[in-house]
């Protein structure tokens, strides 16, 4: 089966529609969310994002098919490598087993970096089924393989660091920032209200800030690509303000504009001298605080009052510089490995699809790569191995957590 518009296949490259290299596998059972526990002896699989959705204690949940498997998600188009029992979770789970010609894992990667249109919560199955996929002879797609686990070796390494230094951050956090310490005074009188009294630039230059635009994660935000004007009732506040946002805010979004410009109105806004008063902001007691004082249902408020009460211990100057200046060094250690992850991620998923797409050839490899001292994946024709967290007594694995599923664009 051609596809025509792809380039000329490499020689010994061949194509298949997907839906004839696969076999569909239907569950026998599938459990429903309603049913999922929290923890258990068989971990639940489903077309979540998370890998494990849940678990169960009922061995005859447990999918009665070889592993590995890969599974579709029908509705969130969420793509999972399998290689332990499970039981599937709900509808809308598409469990495939490539035929002989492809290898588990290559199979696994073809599926993953598949382009469909994603058609919000439908079904895509049809759509990714009549998808043509290519690839060489089995050793080449080990070698494929192998070439693929190195990179997600280094990403995971990175993925663990970051992790390590986020868990010390926490530390720092917490034994910088007491508490339980006194004397304390309210955020707003530490704090002068950022009250936007600058005389705005022109309305070509002007920049807009709005709550979706903070990372929550990093604390910052980048509006270079940003072309929405502010709209009426923004406030226009100058440079080193922390906004706090009044919306759902045990989300985070917090952060100091680097620049004069608008925000939105949903910002509590405050002028600070050094950083310390935002990683108080920072602290889990802060969270605790706006989880109690929030109001509404599905979309949670707090009042400005709410922030500008909220007591935070009282330091001296020098004092507070250094606490800002100890954790911005720690926060940015965990921005610069956030952005290495992403240019890895990034660089990883254009590498891999000139090979699985055969516009590069596995031959362009050194003969003796990987190294030997790379770890290669198993060969899946081989009998099931243990899981990361091993087996039980029934040959069942356990603990086992991976990180997230991937989401085919």
């Amino acid at each position: 089966m051609k596809n025509p518009e792809s380039r000329p296949l490499p020689d010994g490259w061949q194509e298949v529609k997907l839906i004839d290299a696969c076999k569909v596998i239907t569950p026998r059972n599938r459990i429903q969310k309603a049913k999922y526990l929290s923890q258990g002896r068989f971990p639940i699989v489903s077309q979540e994002a998370p890998f494990i959705s849940g678990y169960s204690d009922e061995k005859g949940n447990v999918l009665d098919s070889d592993t590995p498997v890969t599974v579709f998600g029908d509705h969130t188009c969420c793509v999972k490598y399998v290689d332990f029992p499970f039981c599937v979770g709900g509808e809308g789970v598409k469990i495939l087993k490539p035929r002989h010609v492809l290898h588990d894992k290559f199979f696994y990667y073809l599926i993953e970096n598949k382009r469909i249109s994603i058609r919000g919560y439908r079904r895509h199955f049809s759509l990714l089924k009549n998808a043509i996929l290519s690839y060489p002879d089995i050793a080449q797609q080990k070698r494929i393989v192998e070439f693929v686990e190195i990179w997600n070796k280094s990403i995971e390494t990175i993925g663990n660091l970051i992790d390590e230094k986020k868990r010390k951050f926490e530390y720092l956090l917490s034994d910088l920032i007491r508490f339980d310490s006194k004397p304390k005074i309210p955020l707003g009188e530490m704090c002068p209200i950022a009250r936007g009294n600058k005389t705005p630039p022109p309305k070509e230059k002007r920049k807009y800030l709005e709550i979706n635009d903070i990372n929550i994660k990093s604390k910052r935000y980048n509006l270079d690509r940003k072309k929405k004007s502010p709209i009426e009732g923004s406030i226009y506040v100058p440079a080193g303000t922390m906004l706090v946002s009044t919306v759902r805010p045990t989300r985070g979004a917090i952060t100091i504009t680097r620049e004069d410009l608008y925000v939105s109105s949903a910002f509590c806004r405050v002028r600070i001298d050094n950083n310390y008063p935002f990683y108080c902001l920072q602290h889990k007691k802060f969270k605790v605080h706006m989880r109690q004082s929030q109001t509404g249902g599905a979309y949670p408020s707090v009042n400005h009052s709410d922030i500008l009460n909220f007591e935070i211990p009282v330091k001296s100057l020098p004092e507070q510089e250094y606490i800002g200046r100890v954790l911005d060094v720690a926060s940015r250690e965990i921005y610069i490995l956030d952005m290495i992850s992403m240019l890895y991620r990034k660089e990883k998923q254009g590498i891999i699809q000139k090979f699985l797409s055969g516009q590069w050839p596995i031959s362009q490899l050194p003969p003796e790569w990987p190294r030997p001292s790379e770890e290669s994946p198993e060969d899946t024709t081989c009998d099931q191995k243990p899981c990361e967290g091993g087996f039980d007594s029934e040959g069942i694995g356990i603990d086992h957590h991976p990180s997230q599923a991937t989401v085919l664009k």
